[in-house]
């Protein structure tokens, strides 16, 4: 039987739901008397979580939360987190206990997991982050943004409810902009005021780039005491263009170049990102935290995330093309995976033959799967908008926000459900450029609005042309040069050659691991000589990361068990002991 601890929240006897750390976690919104209780943790921006119901429509609430719902007397618990899922919320399911927590490593620790979950791997290989509900921890899945689990604690039956679906909105996605755009702006102002009320300063992330300046430029138009945080590679156009719009406005820009100061704490800041993301994402977030740590405590960040939605052309992985649109479901999965054979090989290079082989083409099987599963009636803009939601702001954005909130409140304006439902809506050859922003900036601040964007070097709305001629002189400059103008914010072969201590210390432990390719290992650590080099080199010291934090607590639970497997019969997926992984024997 699981050893149940002074902080954890228990619901039922026989069968029991146990929420680890529930009862220090969650606030109790309801009086004790009450036959309906409601437990709520994180933030719940534009109403008060003590007014909240069981029918209450989580799905449109603006905020980063989870909510508990017990009813005692039909013995049910209900489990629903914000439409999505941004604060991390895992659960395992046993024949007596469904145990839900915040951190991963609670798993291994209460001795309910000594596996990792090989397709997630897999996954994270080519996409940066597991698909769906999967986790490293085999048996533990992460709690889906937009959904609810319906508990029966009697009988620990299960059923998963859906409170927001995007494709509602895809399906009928046929408004033209210029029939809501004015809806869209207000919408938007009305999400960033709830979002910063309360907070005599407000922060903005600029990069130079399009969506910060429509944070900076709401912000002013509302008529918060505004300042700017910039960071960038020395000589890039992003801490250029950010200076120079912060004086345009007359607001202060406080600006963090990453230089030498940054390469010295490169690997402390990936090591501090891998604890707060528990494995969720491998997505680097090393500039993002550097700045991060440079912001004062005590004002709110309002951050760029979800801005893709309006503009699907540029939607990380997931980007809209005009020559996709023809494609079926299968016909995309093929397309995409072209987006990702190449680096999900080149990663797969640094396991050692036997786990390779065994991870095989999982990833592109996942992806053919998850893709499947949407609404056909959708297509390929919808397909692509849901992915998007689902698997990379859901995941990378959700890790981003909680890295950020660890040490400010930050908050994403872009997220603001009635803004997202209603941007869903719009037709999607009218998101594929920069309609919307160049807009909006025209209706609220002309000056930002003709300012040149720092990702291009051209204006808003600039021609193909025009941008491509920029980019080509800008590739012929660093070449030849070794201008950096059009290297906003990552320079990865830069970092891991400079980085200090250098990255072959970082990475040496693992030559004694015998689940890498050690050669392959061996060649990277000494010879970092482009960026897809530095990617595999940055996922294999990432994952060498994760992997350590997961010896303290599964070296002793797996070493105190007789029998090497947990018969968790609802694992499907290819799995391999954390002992094998880590060189423990159990």
């Amino acid at each position: 039987m699981m050893n149940i601890r002074a902080n954890d929240l228990v619901f039922g006897d026989d069968n029991r739901v146990i929420i680890i750390n529930g009862a220090k976690d969650f606030v109790r919104l309801t009086e004790p008397d009450n036959p309906v209780q409601i437990y709520f943790l994180g933030t719940l921006l534009g109403d008060d979580p003590k007014k909240l119901q069981a029918q209450s429509n989580y799905g449109a609430l603006f905020g980063r939360f989870v909510t508990l719902i017990h009813d005692t007397h039909n013995q049910s618990l209900n489990v629903i987190p914000d439409r999505f899922g941004s604060i991390p919320f895992y659960y395992h399911v046993s024949a007596k206990n469904i145990v839900f927590s915040r951190r991963l490593s609670s798993f291994t620790e209460r001795d309910l997991t000594n596996k990792v979950n090989e397709s997630a791997l897999s996954d994270i290989l080519a996409y940066n982050v597991p698909l769906g509900d999967k986790t490293l921890h085999a048996g533990v899945r992460t709690l889906l943004g937009g959904s609810c689990l319906q508990i029966v604690l009697d009988s620990l039956s299960l059923r998963k409810q859906t409170i927001w679906e995007p494709a509602m909105q895809l399906h009928d996605a046929n408004i033209p902009l210029l029939e809501v755009q004015d809806q869209l702006t207000n919408l938007l102002l009305e999400g960033y005021e709830i979002a910063t009320a309360g907070y005599a300063k407000v922060g903005v992330t600029l990069s130079g780039g399009v969506d910060s300046r429509l944070l900076l430029a709401a912000g002013l138009h509302l008529g918060k005491d505004m300042e700017t945080y910039t960071t960038g590679i020395i000589g890039s156009r992003s801490l250029t263009y950010a200076k120079q719009m912060a004086e345009l406005c007359g607001v202060a820009n406080f600006a963090y170049p990453l230089g030498a100061e940054f390469l010295a704490s490169y690997g402390n800041i990936v090591q501090e990102n891998i604890d707060l993301t528990q494995g969720m994402s491998f997505s680097s977030e090393a500039e993002a935290s550097w700045l991060c740590n440079h912001v004062p405590s005590d004002r709110v960040m309002v951050h760029g995330a979800f801005a893709e939605l309006y503009k699907i052309g540029y939607m990380h992985n997931y980007y809209f093309q005009a020559k996709l649109s023809s494609l079926d479901q299968h016909g995309l999965a093929q397309a995409l995976w072209q987006r990702f054979d190449s680096r999900y090989n080149n990663r797969k290079r640094i396991f050692a033959e036997q786990l390779r082989d065994r991870l095989g083409e999982q990833a592109r099987i996942n992806l053919a799967s998850t893709l499947n599963a949407y609404p056909a009636d959708i297509k390929v803009s919808g397909w692509l908008q849901q992915l998007y939601i689902n698997e990379f702001l859901s995941k990378v954005s959700s890790c981003s926000a909680n890295i950020w909130n660890e040490h400010v409140p930050t908050f994403f304006p872009f997220s603001y459900p009635p803004f997202v439902d209603l941007l869903l809506s719009v037709r999607p050859k009218d998101k594929v450029g920069l309609r919307f922003p160049g807009y909006f900036l025209q209706r609220i601040n002309g000056k930002l609005a003709n300012f040149p964007d720092a990702n291009t070097g051209a204006q808003i709305g600039a021609s193909k042309v025009l941008v491509e001629l920029i980019h080509i002189r800008d590739g012929v400059s660093r070449r030849l040069f070794g201008n950096t103008a059009r290297y906003d914010h990552m320079d990865l072969v830069t970092w891991l050659q400079r980085m200090t201590p250098p990255v072959t210390n970082r990475i040496a432990d693992l030559l004694d691991d015998d689940i890498y390719d050690q050669q392959e290992v061996r060649t990277l650590g000494s010879t970092i000589s482009n960026q897809g080099e530095a990617d595999s080199l940055l996922l294999l010291m990432m994952f060498g990361m994760w992997l350590k934090g997961q010896r303290s607590g599964a070296a002793s639970m797996v070493a105190a068990r007789s029998e090497g497997n947990l018969g968790l019969e609802e694992v499907v997926e290819p799995i391999t002991t954390l002992a094998q992984l880590t060189g423990v024997q159990a």
